[in-house]
């Protein structure tokens, strides 16, 4: 990303607002973060922060012990909005049963991912 210096800081703008450039290009590195998760019928519901243009991919397990992830949802594009996703069920059945979701942003940097546990209402 290439900008002139000058422009990229307002010192008239208080604390916090000086910098949008450089506040642009943080929020871009930042980790993608769940913000709920909530059972609907056998579904899951999944809502998750995005940052502009980054690219998302979903997966999630119900065995660690065997690191086999499905994938739910690949190429979804961020908007620096929360964004939703439905896994539809059913949701594990035997008593105590547990699924793991996990969201990965591909950066430029490398990748960054957040991990959530959710474990069935059986």
């Amino acid at each position: 990303m290439i900008w002139e210096l000058g422009q990229g800081y307002l010192p008239s703008l208080p604390a916090g607002q000086r910098d949008p450039l450089l506040q642009a290009i943080k929020r871009a590195g930042a980790t993608p973060q769940f913000t709920s998760v909530q059972h609907t019928n056998n579904d899951v519901v999944l809502s998750f922060s995005t940052a502009w243009l980054a690219a998302y991919r979903l997966l999630s397990t119900s065995n660690l012990a065997n690191g086999a992830w499905s994938t739910l949802a690949t190429n979804l594009t961020g908007n620096s909005l929360t964004q939703q996703i439905t896994d539809p069920g059913p949701l594990p059945t035997n008593h105590g049963a547990s699924i793991v979701f996990r969201l990965h942003r591909d950066v430029v940097s490398g990748r960054s991912s957040a991990c959530i546990h959710q474990k069935s209402s059986v």
